[in-house]
């Protein structure tokens, strides 16, 4: 049961926000609908992002204010949006809201990044889902090449997994990644990414691979499933950027 007048914030970015906002309503809930169309309850407009945060124009029901979130990646601004829209709906201040997300710190291994070996790595290990490795190539392909994608498997796909898996090299490829290192299990991705992925057996081989495009000035982001222990790249770039310094 839920309390009268209750409010469900709904992403209509997402594409099961209909059904979302369905199942809300038949439960009595106030709809708050956020995303990037205009016709959204809160919305934003002039989104830009940067290597390392992003910014927006705040606009609709709390009126119109800069947005600036210290972290970096298009799917921050859909989070601070349902996080905007959540605190709000409890009586916190926009202005409140605003100013917290503009303090924010990176949590490890969520998009962490850092100069080793000559380039730019990227520590987003934490965990992996579809959504948020499509999320993490949009944001690697705009960065500094040669782009490299370190990926190992993502968990709790199903039957399915392969072929998740597989559309996921396709998308690295037609996005234009120079480079998809998969590690483990994650080979399946090589399906859809072709003969130039390189599968490797352990986080060391990876990082070996993966240093060379680090000293020509590129970037490597590392992702994969907490089951899949990818932090474990990332730990053994940085001893070889420490080693070799």
């Amino acid at each position: 049961s839920v309390d009268e007048g209750a409010v469900a914030v709904i992403n209509d970015d997402d594409e099961f926000a209909s059904f979302f906002a369905a199942r809300a309503q038949a439960q009595g809930l106030r709809c708050v609908h956020v995303g990037h169309q205009a016709d959204n309850d809160v919305y934003v407009d002039q989104v830009h992002l940067s290597s390392d945060s992003s910014d927006a124009l705040l606009c609709g029901m709390y009126g119109q204010h800069a947005l600036h979130i210290p972290l970096p990646g298009a799917h921050q601004i859909s989070n601070a949006l349902m996080a905007i829209a959540a605190v709000c709906a409890v009586g916190v201040p926009v202005a409140e809201a605003l100013a917290r997300l503009r303090s924010l710190a990176p949590v490890k291994g969520r998009m962490n990044i850092s100069a080793c070996c000559g380039g730019t790595l990227v520590d987003d290990t934490y965990n992996a889902n579809p959504g948020s490795v499509r999320v993490a190539i949009d944001w690697l392909v705009k960065q500094s090449a040669p782009r490299t994608l370190v990926l190992g498997m993502l968990g709790e796909l199903g039957p399915s997994a392969n072929e998740i898996m597989a559309e996921l090299g396709g998308y690295a490829r037609e996005a234009g990644l120079e480079r998809l290192v998969l590690v483990g299990d994650a080979t399946v991705a090589a399906r859809g990414f072709g003969d130039a992925a390189e599968s490797v057996g352990s986080a060391h081989a990876a990082a070996e691979i993966v240093q060379e495009d680090l000293k020509s000035g590129g970037t490597v982001l590392v992702k994969g499933s907490r089951t899949a222990r990818m932090e474990n790249v990332v730990d053994a770039l940085r001893e070889i950027g420490e080693t070799r310094a």
